[in-house]
């Protein structure tokens, strides 16, 4: 089972999960159609589903056209006030509700290669959900604890957007021997020290592999690999 990081953060992020056979579920769509389409191989007919978490078009930019193409499509959290499920193919999908400033879902993943389930959440102040026997976390860790309160965009992130802390937390409340793969996703480029929040997360779960969700980078999610680490994109050094 891999994970291929198309995009992540406000710029627009979509993640493609592709089992064995071949086949893809995609996490978000929030580049251009044709980007998408390219980390696809150009191939729609191996896509068994999308899953948007919410409706900002960093998420959502190219959803109707996935529709328009005849791809099964999750993208109204309100229509999903409870944890709801679906399948997709050999994915089997569970919702649950996030708190951002808009209607925002994460998604419990599982499929018959992956030992374990795969949790998607992002665009959330906080989770109010623990979970158990999770093999990957693909998790936002988007700014600070502490940033500047004068920014025009405080309470959007703030509400909107989980900390380090938070994330820490979150992990360490949630992972546990069967957790081997951390993704940090939709971290920001302007609010968030890459590499003390990297340090952080590794600490909170020393039992997993940790890795920034950095574009054009391809996730193994078979098990705990130091190759997973990644380089930072030039922002490797403490500021």
């Amino acid at each position: 089972m891999n994970l291929n990081v198309v995009g992540s953060g406000s710029s627009g992020n979509c993640y493609i999960l592709t089992d064995s056979r071949g086949q893809h579920l995609i996490l978000e769509a929030g580049l251009r159609f044709e980007r998408i389409l390219k980390a696809l191989n150009f191939d729609l007919r191996c896509v068994d589903g999308l899953l948007i978490s919410h409706g900002h078009r960093d998420h959502s930019m190219s959803a109707e056209k996935f529709k328009t193409w005849g791809i099964p499509v999750i993208d109204d959290p309100e229509a999903m006030v409870n944890i709801a499920s679906t399948d997709f193919g050999r994915w089997h999908i569970k919702t649950f509700p996030l708190q951002h400033d808009v209607p925002c879902m994460g998604f419990y993943i599982k499929h018959p290669e992956l030992p374990g389930a795969f949790v998607y959440v992002t665009d959330t102040a906080y989770v109010k959900y623990r979970f158990t026997s999770v093999n990957t976390f693909l998790v936002e860790c988007n700014h600070e604890d502490d940033i500047d309160e004068i920014t025009d965009a405080y309470v959007h992130i703030v509400r909107g957007h989980m900390d380090v802390s938070t994330c820490r937390n979150f992990l360490k409340a949630s992972a546990d021997d069967s957790t081997k793969n951390v993704i940090m996703c939709h971290m920001s480029e302007e609010n968030l020290n890459w590499a003390n929040a990297l340090r952080a997360i590794e600490e909170a779960v020393p039992q997993a592999a940790v890795g920034l969700a950095l574009a054009g980078r391809v996730f193994d999610l078979g098990g705990n690999d130091d190759s997973q680490r990644v380089d930072f994109g030039g922002k490797d050094d403490p500021q």
